[in-house]
C-alpha cells in the first residue's frame, strides 16, 4: 500500500508513485493539514440571547494536488500520460492514498472526483501542469500500518445466585 514511498513529498494511489524524486513533480497540495468542513449542531435559544452548544462534526476532506510531468526523456511522455490517466480514472470505491510529509505517513481512503490536465503549450512540449482532487468521506488520517489486538472469550465465574 505504501511500498514505493521512501521520503517525504512522496504519496501512492492506486500503485502509482507521485511527488518528489519522480516524473509526477508536485506544486502545491491543499486539504492535508486543513480542517475539513465542519457541521456545527449549535442551536440557538428560542427565548434567550445565545445558543446550546451542539456537536461540531467533520465532513468530507477535499484534497487537490498541484503537479507537473517532467519525464527524464521526452519519449517517455505518452507512458507517463497513459499510466496517470489510468490511476486516476473514475472509481466508485474509496481506495488508499498514502502521503508523507514532515517525516509522517498518514493513509486516507478517497476516490478522484476530478483530474485536469490542459492541452496548452506545456502539454505539447511534453511538460504539462494539471491538478489531481480526491474527497475522502471519511476526514480522519491513519497510521499507515494496522495495528491488531486478539483476546480470548472471558472464563465462566460463579456470580450471584437469586433465590
Amino acid at each position: 500500500m505504501d511500498d514505493l514511498i521512501t521520503r517525504d513529498g512522496q504519496m501512492q494511489w492506486g500503485g502509482l508513485l507521485l511527488g518528489e524524486t519522480t516524473s509526477y513533480v508536485g506544486v502545491q497540495l491543499t486539504g492535508w493539514d486543513d480542517l475539513p468542513d465542519i457541521e456545527n449542531g449549535t442551536v440557538a435559544m428560542p427565548t434567550q440571547h445565545g445558543a446550546w452548544p451542539g456537536p461540531l462534526l467533520a465532513g468530507i476532506r477535499t484534497l487537490t494536488w498541484d503537479f507537473r510531468i517532467l519525464p527524464a526523456r521526452r519519449q517517455d511522455f505518452p507512458l507517463l500520460l497513459d499510466q496517470l490517466r489510468r490511476v486516476t480514472g473514475i472509481r466508485q470505491e474509496e481506495q488508499p492514498l498514502v502521503i508523507q510529509l514532515a517525516g509522517t505517513r498518514r493513509l486516507i481512503w478517497a476516490r478522484i472526483t476530478k483530474r485536469a490536465l490542459p492541452a496548452d503549450q506545456k502539454y505539447t512540449r511534453g511538460e504539462p501542469t494539471g491538478s489531481l482532487v480526491w474527497e475522502a468521506s471519511d476526514p480522519r488520517r491513519y497510521e499507515v500500518t494496522q495495528r491488531v489486538a486478539r483476546t480470548t472469550l472471558p472464563r465462566a465465574e460463579r456470580g450471584l445466585e437469586w433465590r
